[in-house]
């Protein structure tokens, strides 16, 4: 299998990702050019992780035209699917890779918040897909219970989003499990429910792929993820790598979260050459 690394044009070995999700921040670009130096330098230190950084789209093109290294890819928070059109206030896909994003975060449980639809983020990948970029895909329940209803929505959005992909098409997607009722709060999911639910979901893309694609199949974790439990999930959940989101705005959060993903045995490696 192989991954979307090789857009970058890159000779190194990535098998772990950590994907920064800044939200609707920093208030300035004064501030969005601190946290990217503080990433920048973070990101250099590391030899097997990329770093997909994802501003707001306002600060997407000032990063990334003078960024020439090979540690850090960008990457858009959400887009429109239409590639143009009279779509008052929208910014297309086209629009958002023109300016510096290979990476696009699809069917994130904040755009389910504001209303977004499944049937909205199947079309925004497709549409990230057709220019070639790669997918961070969300997964993941807003609550648990004892039946396992939980696992059935899991499978069902899985299913959803890679029906019908090609093989070179599937291969630039990679699945963030992101438990909604672990997000801001005080609370990551369990080591033992994150470990949990990747071998769930690798039985899942078994039956759709094969265990070939499953077992390299790369997955993150994206649920309040710091630098006091990132080392712990690593070495627990059978993990890929890590959706940031507060801690993408700390300098020694996100440092502290790389280094122990550098660092981390990943058993679903693949090399990008």
């Amino acid at each position: 299998m192989k991954t979307g690394v090789e857009n970058q044009k890159q000779s190194v070995f990535i098998d772990r990702y950590a994907v920064f999700n800044w939200k609707m921040n920093p208030a300035t670009l004064a501030e969005s050019d601190d946290i990217f130096d503080a990433l920048k330098k973070a990101s250099a230190k590391m030899r097997k992780t990329l770093s997909v950084v994802c501003p707001p789209s306002v600060f997407l093109d000032h990063l990334a035209w003078d960024y020439k290294g090979k540690r850090i890819a960008f990457g858009a928070q959400d887009g429109f699917h239409e590639e143009k059109g009279s779509w008052t206030g929208q910014v297309s896909y086209n629009q958002l890779k023109h300016v510096g994003a290979n990476w696009a975060i699809i069917n994130h449980s904040e755009r389910k918040k504001l209303g977004e639809q499944k049937e909205n983020g199947r079309r925004k990948m497709d549409a990230c897909l057709k220019l070639g970029m790669n997918i961070v895909l969300c997964i993941g329940e807003d609550a648990r219970d004892t039946q396992g209803t939980h696992f059935k929505f899991i499978e069902e959005e899985i299913r959803y989003f890679l029906r019908g992909l090609e093989d070179a098409d599937r291969e630039k997607v990679i699945i963030a499990y992101e438990p909604i009722w672990a997000i801001g709060a005080s609370h990551s999911a369990s080591s033992h429910d994150v470990h949990e639910m990747c071998l769930y979901i690798r039985k899942i893309l078994t039956l759709l792929y094969g265990s070939d694609v499953a077992r390299v199949f790369p997955l993150l974790y994206g649920g309040s993820v710091d630098d006091t439990n990132a080392s712990h999930l690593l070495d627990n959940g059978q993990l890929s790598g890590f959706l940031i989101g507060r801690a993408s705005l700390d300098p020694s959060q996100f440092e502290a979260i790389l280094t122990a993903l550098d660092k981390a045995v990943i058993p679903h490696g693949v090399s990008s050459e």
